[in-house]
């Protein structure tokens, strides 16, 4: 599916995503001082970053079919995630659904990217 052209991208954006992991589930089982909330909070973001800035290489490697399919899937995903936290926002207002936590826009967000990057795949 990626060329070798692309392997140092996806081995830096997987390093981060481990490392995301990683830290999300320390963080869930860590006795720490209350004082280090803050600061357990913000780690994740910089493996984030991490596999932002691979997946920004692996991008720009890319040439315009390829570009094209990724487009499409995270613009399907973007709306869709949307959509579906749209729906649910409007669900929470007005049939007392409960509030969910931010973090899981983005995880919706990326299972849909992947559905949606399928797709595309079989249509090109």
């Amino acid at each position: 599916m990626f060329s070798m052209r692309f392997r140092p991208a996806l081995v830096v954006g997987g390093v981060g995503i481990a490392a995301l992991v990683a830290l999300m589930v320390y963080s869930q089982f860590d006795g720490r001082e209350r004082h280090l909330y803050w600061l357990v909070g913000l780690l994740p973001a910089i493996p984030a970053l991490i596999a932002l800035l691979g997946m920004r290489v692996a991008y720009r490697g890319m040439d315009e079919r390829e570009r094209r399919i990724h487009d499409e899937a995270l613009r399907n995903a973007f709306l869709w995630s949307a959509l579906t936290f749209f729906g649910y926002g409007l669900l929470q207002v007005f049939a007392g659904f409960p509030a969910l936590n931010f973090a899981l826009a983005a995880a919706v967000m990326l299972c849909i990217w992947g559905v949606a990057y399928l797709i595309a795949v079989r249509r090109y």
